[in-house]
């Protein structure tokens, strides 16, 4: 499963891509009919080597779907720095107890690494066949949980409408945007997770 995640590594160019398709990725580690190298008896595997044969591109099953008017760049949610997280996200994670909670989801995103994919997408390396571990994966209020750990959004929300929120903190003085973590250490002002626009076209 490495290379599941350097597949999605490789697709980031182009965030409309949220799936690998391509049977040379799979090939490159699993070897063709003539040369089986990784899992060479898996009926699986096999099936994509004979695409590959064929010359046919693999006829994937959208397994982690969302609808069509929701913007979703995976590249925005892998590079982002996990310092934009509220100090306490994830503090209250019990991984024995609940760990698809969104404490433990949170905690999750903070590490980076496979643990992000993790926090949404579950631990794939161990699945058998990829399911949706999240019955409410990819729903509005399920994006808005962790949203709303981005900090000063609630503190933007509080403002009224978020467009209203958005408006009215640029004609507040400086410092005031700086409490509510509107503004980038680099000056610069960060998106309002609130905002509709943020995720719909």
């Amino acid at each position: 499963m490495a290379l599941l995640a350097n597949s999605v590594t490789f697709t980031q160019e182009d965030p409309t891509l949220h799936e690998f398709h391509r049977s040379v990725h799979c090939v490159g580690c699993h070897g063709t009919n003539q040369m089986k190298l990784v899992q060479p008896n898996s009926p699986e595997v096999n099936k994509m080597r004979d695409y590959w044969d064929k010359g046919e591109p693999i006829p994937w099953a959208k397994v982690h779907d969302i609808p069509d008017y929701v913007r979703f760049p995976h590249k925005r949610h892998m590079n982002v720095e996990s310092t934009r997280l509220i100090e306490s996200a994830g503090s209250g994670c019990d991984m024995e107890k609940d760990p698809r909670s969104l404490e433990c989801r949170l905690m999750q995103f903070k590490m980076g690494g496979d643990a992000r994919c993790e926090s949404c997408h579950g631990n794939v390396s161990q699945m058998e066949v990829v399911k949706v571990v999240d019955k409410s994966f990819g729903g509005m209020g399920w994006c808005m949980q962790c949203h709303l750990q981005v900090k000063g959004a609630v503190e933007r929300k509080r403002t009224g409408s978020t467009l209203a929120g958005w408006f009215n903190a640029k004609q507040n003085d400086a410092e005031r945007e700086k409490k509510m973590h509107m503004v980038h250490e680099k000056g610069f002002h960060n998106p309002n997770m609130n905002d509709c626009y943020t995720c719909h076209y």
